[in-house]
C-alpha cells in the first residue's frame, strides 16, 4: 500500500469530495504549479532485463477465477 501519511491525505481527499460542496481548486497553493523536482536515482540494481516483482501485469489480479459449468 501506501506510505500512512499518503493514505491519510487520500482518505481527506475522499472525505471532502463527499461533502456538500467541494471546491478541489481551492485546494491548489502557489507552491504546487512549481514542485521541486527530485533527482533520478542511479540504476545500480544490477537489472538484467529480466521482469522484476511488481513491474508486469498478472492477470490474476484482474479477476477472480470462477468455474465455469456449462449445462448445454
Amino acid at each position: 500500500g501506501l506510505p500512512e501519511e499518503h493514505m491519510r491525505r487520500a482518505c481527506e481527499w475522499v472525505c471532502y469530495m463527499k461533502s456538500g460542496s467541494p471546491d478541489p481548486k481551492s485546494l491548489i497553493r502557489p507552491e504546487h504549479w512549481k514542485p521541486l523536482r527530485r533527482a533520478a536515482r542511479p540504476d545500480d540494481s544490477g537489472d538484467d532485463g529480466s521482469p522484476q516483482y511488481g513491474t508486469g501485469v498478472d492477470w490474476n489480479e484482474f479477476h477472480t477465477h470462477t468455474e465455469w459449468n456449462q449445462t448445454d
